[in-house]
């Protein structure tokens, strides 16, 4: 037990201070100073093997993103990638067809603010995958101002989706799938936990990731197989939501995402969801054309079945069992 702290009850449970040698009271849990990535995985039962998706990117990002906030591990690439494959190989019994991995770095001292040279610790964990939005299911999505912050806005730290996650599930509450977020401008970013595409005139846009939105590694993926399939692409400019009332198709894309049709949009200038408010329809109501192409690339290049065998070498790392 911490000598300088006391017992700490919780739910009506007293605890010790220290919970597998990790404080209660520290920076990531108080202050919302830890970050993440989240992974996906697709196990093969015929073939016996678990197929992660861009873990090399995930692993780089999550390794920037802790320089940029001030995170101190002395972890390296080599070294999450191996546990991450330990982690996978480890919970081969708990492994459903689709498997989500989080990675999780986050300060350990006692109520320090001044974490910078503390070392942190680091969570690989392995999950069923877990659906923020019912996968393939047509999305109905509430579009509000809301900005992230225009430095830190592009990290996957705990702080800044706190009030993104609040906006959701309000949005859940009214009835929509998700909330799509715009400034006060009117320049679209990206929904709660995911990046957004567009399709006027059979070319896709993507928001530039000159904006505070998150270098999506599924948005990357899905310029990829755009290139790949000849579809005319802008992914550096700018999208208004007044794009939005004449867009063919929609879609969104993350890993829980995958890609998600969206068909449904309404406009807030709040965050009280007035359901009164008009609901507009995206295209014919269904998912158009180059949104189902991209579904069905997507799919085939998660789970090791892609044509395109440089995408299949570049993005997956096999774990034999």
């Amino acid at each position: 037990m911490d000598k300088d702290t006391g017992h700490i009850i919780c739910s009506n449970d007293f605890l010790t201070p220290l919970v597998n040698t990790n404080h209660l009271l520290n920076s990531s849990f108080l202050r919302g100073v830890s970050i993440f990535d989240a992974v996906y995985a697709f196990y093969d039962a015929n073939t016996n093997k678990a197929l992660i998706f861009r873990l090399d990117q995930h692993i780089e990002r999550l390794l920037k993103n802790a320089r940029t906030c001030c995170l101190k591990t002395n972890e390296t690439f080599n070294s999450i990638k191996r546990m991450a494959v330990q982690t996978v190989e480890a919970n081969k019994f708990l492994c459903p067809q689709y498997i989500d991995m989080r990675l999780v770095c986050f300060t350990c001292h006692p109520q320090a603010v001044d974490y910078s040279n503390e070392q942190t610790s680091l969570i690989i964990s392995i999950h069923k995958m877990r659906e923020y939005i019912p996968l393939k299911m047509p999305a109905k999505v509430a579009i509000v101002p809301y900005t992230r912050d225009p430095v830190f806005g592009r990290v996957k730290l705990t702080g800044e989706y706190s009030v993104p996650a609040i906006l959701h599930n309000n949005a859940i509450q009214k009835g929509f799938t998700t909330v799509l977020f715009k400034t006060h401008t009117g320049v679209v970013l990206e929904s709660a936990f995911a990046n957004i595409f567009g399709v006027w005139n059979g070319q896709l846009y993507t928001p530039s990731l000159s904006l505070p939105i998150i270098a999506g590694v599924t948005r990357d993926s899905i310029i990829n197989l755009a290139k790949k399939n000849g579809i005319k692409l802008n992914d550096s400019g700018i999208m208004t939501d007044s794009d939005l009332r004449s867009a063919g198709e929609l879609f969104l894309t993350g890993t829980s995402t995958k890609v998600t049709p969206i068909t449904k949009i309404s406009f807030f200038e709040d965050y009280e969801f007035n359901t009164s408010k008009p609901t507009l329809k995206v295209g014919d109501d269904q998912p158009g054309p180059i949104t189902r192409l991209l579904m069905e690339k997507y799919d085939d290049l998660i789970t090791g079945k892609s044509e395109y065998e440089d995408l299949n070498e570049k993005y997956i790392t096999t774990v034999k069992y």
